[in-house]
């Protein structure tokens, strides 16, 4: 099978959706003839697939450049595709999860819209129009939840048999092989203090805005507690709360191997938040192996529940403290449920999401 990633998205960023799209690049080349199309790479290619964690070589390829264009760049992106569609191999399988350029596509290319598949992880951010003709048009729709396909089958009328689930992944190969001591020492991290980690962008729906009141909370409640926060813009650091700006994917998983305790404050009244996502966060949280504290969500309950996560159902700052309290002062308990997490994160891999996505695509084209 030979399958097309279309993006416009660029490179290097510290944002989820290029990790998300690198990764799936990588897994999808395992299992499909795969080439991942991007808008630009600001640095070496092997320079960015090593920022990623990706080892081997993957066909990646750029976009031209759009000299003098200001407005509207997403139509003329979308006719520079026209072209790249129509001169693609036969048999070729069209695979985007950007919605505008499918929208714009399914019109200018009749042959990318007989072959598309669109991998669905938001709804609500453009108009309903938009989101109709590229459902009705697409071979197929690969959803992150539950819950979207269930928003998008009673609005749209599609059937179920053109939908699969499949929530986002983790990478196993991101997991180091050492104990936390050492892995503590080689990052020059004091062993005498307790270490809650929050890593992620700083957006407003992710609830960034409740750790630095919880930083003060716990350095009156909780001696020897330091906040460390990946992310953020410029680099702070005081007694008990330590901001760091964001670094490799390789880099950001040893510290959350290193710390005591990982939080994901995702705020509870987002409809992002509540339906619309698919926690990679949670699955790298997980599969480190170190006791997790997260907002009680349905889509976190997607992927883990109560045998795995601390959950904190009242969204107040004080239960965030309470919750944090429970892991810190119960240690065998919270090994077990650390322990249970990474057990269950194993079936969230890249590699197996894409096996899935793939053979879900032979069975929607008849392809052997």
């Amino acid at each position: 099978m030979t399958l097309w990633y279309l993006t416009t998205l660029t490179y290097p960023s510290t944002l989820a959706n290029r990790l998300q799209v690198m990764k799936m690049t990588e897994a999808f080349s395992r299992h499909a003839d795969a080439t991942l199309w991007v808008g630009s790479m600001g640095e070496k290619k092997r320079k960015v697939l090593e920022s990623y964690g990706v080892t081997g070589d993957l066909s990646i390829k750029e976009l031209p450049k759009l000299f003098g264009i200001l407005w509207p760049q997403s139509f003329f992106r979308a006719l520079t595709f026209r072209r790249i569609v129509r001169e693609a191999p036969p048999e070729t399988i069209f695979y985007t999860r950007d919605l505008l350029l499918a929208f714009l596509l399914s019109f200018l290319s009749p042959r990318f819209r007989d072959n598309f598949f669109f991998e669905c992880h938001s709804l609500g951010k453009m108009p309903s129009m938009i989101y109709s003709r590229v459902f009705r048009s697409a071979r197929g729709i690969v959803s992150t939840n539950k819950a979207k396909v269930e928003a998008i089958a009673n609005t749209y009328g599609i059937s179920a048999n053109r939908f699969l689930v499949a929530p986002n992944g983790f990478d196993p190969l991101l997991v180091p092989e050492k104990t936390r001591a050492e892995v503590r020492a080689e990052l020059n991290l004091p062993e005498d203090k307790k270490i809650i980690l929050y890593a992620g962008s700083l957006q407003a729906w992710k609830g960034t805005a409740l750790l630095a009141e919880l930083s003060g909370r716990i350095n009156k409640t909780l001696p020897g507690t330091v906040l460390v926060e990946f992310g953020a813009e410029r680099e702070e650091r005081d007694d008990f709360f330590w901001r760091f700006s964001t670094i490799s994917v390789l880099q950001i998983n040893k510290y959350m191997f290193a710390a005591d305790v990982l939080i994901a404050p995702y705020e509870k009244n987002s409809e992002r938040a509540q339906k619309y996502f698919s926690p990679i966060k949670i699955m790298e949280y997980l599969a480190s192996g170190t006791p997790t504290v997260a907002t009680d969500l349905p889509s976190i309950r997607e992927v883990a529940g109560d045998e795995e996560l601390f959950f904190v159902q009242d969204y107040r700052v004080e239960e965030f403290e309470r919750v944090i309290k429970k892991v810190l002062t119960n240690p065998e308990e919270s090994a077990r449920r650390a322990q249970k997490g990474r057990d269950r994160v194993q079936r969230y891999s890249w590699d197996k999401r894409a096996e899935g996505i793939v053979l879900f695509l032979r069975g929607l084209m008849g392809a052997e």
